[in-house]
């Protein structure tokens, strides 16, 4: 069951890969990630991801689009369907943050912190993003405990006005 855990107040949504993955392959959760793509859409709410979310976006759908018991880059048709996925994100105002506009934010998040590097990204550019947006910044993540001391405390996010909040609290 999805669980919502979502700010109430936000001018600019940072995406994780595992809400869009969710998204586009109609997982647990995939319905509290709708309104929020859609939001992005209409204007109402600004949104990004970092450029190795995207990386994690399409891998991680290439293997379920296209199955784990085969050599998925041979499967053309799962490989358009993927690439129409970051294709929709880039018509519908998500920005794709460079990593090199993240690069030093990420690095201290990873050293400072046990996190996957796709996290940091996510983290990094949540970071980033509330210098370039006014307002406060929100990042929608999945059941990642990498996550948790960032949505369980909000003094982890040093001081800058970042809300992360779940979309779903486990994994399908």
């Amino acid at each position: 069951m999805a669980v919502d855990h979502r700010p109430r107040d936000f001018d600019h949504l940072v995406l994780d890969a595992e809400p869009l993955v969710a998204y586009y392959l109609d997982e647990p959760g995939a319905d509290v990630v709708e309104p929020f793509l859609l939001a992005i859409e209409d204007g109402e709410l600004g949104g990004s991801i970092s450029a190795v979310t995207a990386v994690e976006v399409y891998y991680a759908s290439l293997r379920a689009v296209g199955g784990t018991d085969r050599d998925v880059s041979t499967d053309a048709a799962a490989e358009q369907r993927v690439a129409d996925y970051l294709d929709t994100l880039r018509m519908n105002d998500v920005e794709i943050v460079p990593v090199d506009g993240i690069d030093v934010t990420t690095g201290v998040i990873k050293a400072n912190h046990s996190i996957a590097i796709g996290d940091a990204f996510a983290l990094g550019t949540a970071y980033d993003s509330h210098a370039d947006h006014d307002g406060s910044v929100a990042l929608l993540v999945g059941a990642d405990d990498d996550y948790d001391p960032f949505v369980a405390d909000h003094a982890a996010t040093d001081g800058i006005d970042l809300t992360v909040f779940r979309f779903r609290d486990d994994a399908p």
